[in-house]
């Protein structure tokens, strides 16, 4: 029942999975996701165009804080190849990326492009990728400025101090990525009608040439690329979503209710089987209880006959059931009286003659219990053999149901593994020559294989 529940929400999950990656197709296909570039020029530091032109904007601009900026004097070599004693100013700049669409703007990178020397010494809270080009060929590599690995740096750089300077050039690139944990990465819609802008702030640190009391430099252009995601509650397919969504819960709770109730029902039928089982074998206890050597055989052949019904590719369900029968099989013993049953010696024509009666009395007690198909034919026909030398009817090979010549071999092979009053308890070899010998003479050739093969594998044994 277990594996049947699993089996029904692992299928719920599949279709729940096949409509709502059917949804996210649609969607994608009628455009949810809108990707976009923008390329926004500056003049004096600000947007040369109105911000309402734009899905987002761009601010860079120097922080302007009492410690903000600052002068560093450098040993160079210039361009002319001679080294001279260069004065740089050190700046803290902030970018600050607005969406102004009432859309969610994300998966966003920020390219700038460098027209001047500069040395970039910082960068927060993401990573940045510098692009150089050298004589080497073009040099790119990502880093997160706060935890830099100067063992597996790839850029060309140089250590001033406590700061560590990557040079760029005109031509070269600084590429700025968010950060994840920072919650950059997302700016969520702005209500555009009261005007209140979601944006992020980011910050770079950056030397360049110039007069501390005059110069500032000036980044030319920023190219911005970014996604926005479509609202999803302007679109029909939204509600017809929610509409098949609400439907597949419904019939989830279903099929849940059904194996809930499925579940109690096959819990009963375990309970009542187990009556069963109980009664029987309390039933077959009164019957081994008269002869105190065969104690537990009817458990025993009811076990290796469940067991060979395995081996044979019978379902689980027709093995319980030969179970049943077989522990059922010498039910006809209650009317055998029990000095015939322990008697230590040979049996006179008429005790044979009586215990032989046990087939026919056993088929007569079940012939009124319905509850488990071919009951009867167990107990009635279990001594048939397979060359037709067998008692009640005589019958022969395939003419004697398979349920009875499965119990034959099962009740031929704990008799011979268990001590009788009239002989003790046979050899393990002595058992494997009469089950060989015995191959369509007493028994059917097919089932004795079954029961060899489950001896080799262990799974039955002469304890």
């Amino acid at each position: 029942m277990k594996k049947k529940f699993l089996k029904h929400i692992v299928i719920s999950m599949a279709v729940l999975l096949v409509v709502l990656g059917g949804f996210c197709t649609a969607f994608a296909y009628i455009g949810g996701y809108i990707e976009n570039t923008e390329t926004i020029t500056f003049t004096n530091l600000s947007p040369a165009t109105s911000n309402t032109s734009r899905d987002c904007e761009v601010d860079i601009y120097p922080r302007g804080g009492d410690s903000d900026r600052w002068k560093k004097t450098m040993s160079i070599v210039e361009e002319d190849g001679v080294r001279r004693t260069v004065t740089y100013i050190g700046e803290v700049y902030e970018i600050t990326l607005t969406n102004y669409t009432g859309y969610t703007l994300t998966d966003w990178s920020l390219e700038l492009p460098i027209s001047e020397h500069i040395f970039i010494n910082d960068a927060w809270c993401g990573t940045i990728e510098l692009e150089q080009n050298t004589d080497e060929g073009v040099k790119a590599q990502e880093l997160n400025m706060k935890h830099v690995d100067m063992e597996n740096l790839e850029l060309d750089f140089r250590v001033d101090g406590a700061d560590l300077l990557f040079p760029l050039y005109n031509g070269d690139r600084i590429i700025y990525y968010p950060g994840e944990e920072q919650k950059e990465t997302t700016l969520y819609p702005s209500d555009t009608l009261s005007q209140e802008y979601e944006s992020r702030t980011m910050g770079i640190i950056i030397y360049y040439k110039g007069d501390p009391s005059e110069s500032t430099y000036v980044f030319d252009e920023a190219t911005i690329h970014y996604e926005l995601i479509r609202d999803l509650y302007s679109m029909p397919i939204f509600y017809i979503f929610w509409l098949v969504l609400i439907l597949w819960l419904v019939i989830f709770m279903a099929i849940v209710i059904t194996d809930i109730r499925v579940w109690k029902l096959e819990e009963k039928e375990k309970r009542d089987e187990m009556i069963i089982e109980q009664s029987m074998s309390t039933f077959m206890g009164f019957i081994d209880a008269k002869d105190s050597n065969t104690n537990g055989h009817s458990v025993r052949v009811a076990e290796y006959a469940e067991k060979i019904a395995d081996k044979m590719g019978f379902t689980r369900a027709e093995c319980r059931k030969i179970y049943y029968i077989a522990l059922m099989h010498d039910c006809g013993k209650i009317g055998i009286p029990e000095n015939v049953l322990m008697k230590p010696g040979k049996l006179t024509d008429e005790e044979y003659a009586a215990i032989k009666k046990h087939t026919t009395l056993g088929g007569e007690i079940l012939k009124n219990f319905n509850s488990i198909e071919e009951i009867q034919e167990g107990a009635l026909y279990h001594h048939e053999r397979y060359d037709g030398k067998g008692y009640p009817m005589g019958l022969r090979g395939e003419e004697i149901p398979i349920i009875a010549r499965i119990i034959c071999v099962a009740d031929a092979f704990d008799a011979m593994n268990s001590v009788r009053c009239y002989r003790g308890k046979l050899s393990k070899d002595d058992i494997l020559y009469e089950l060989e010998a015995n191959k369509g003479k007493q028994f059917d050739p097919k089932i004795v294989d079954c029961l060899l093969a489950l001896i080799k594998e262990g799974k039955v044994d002469f304890s």
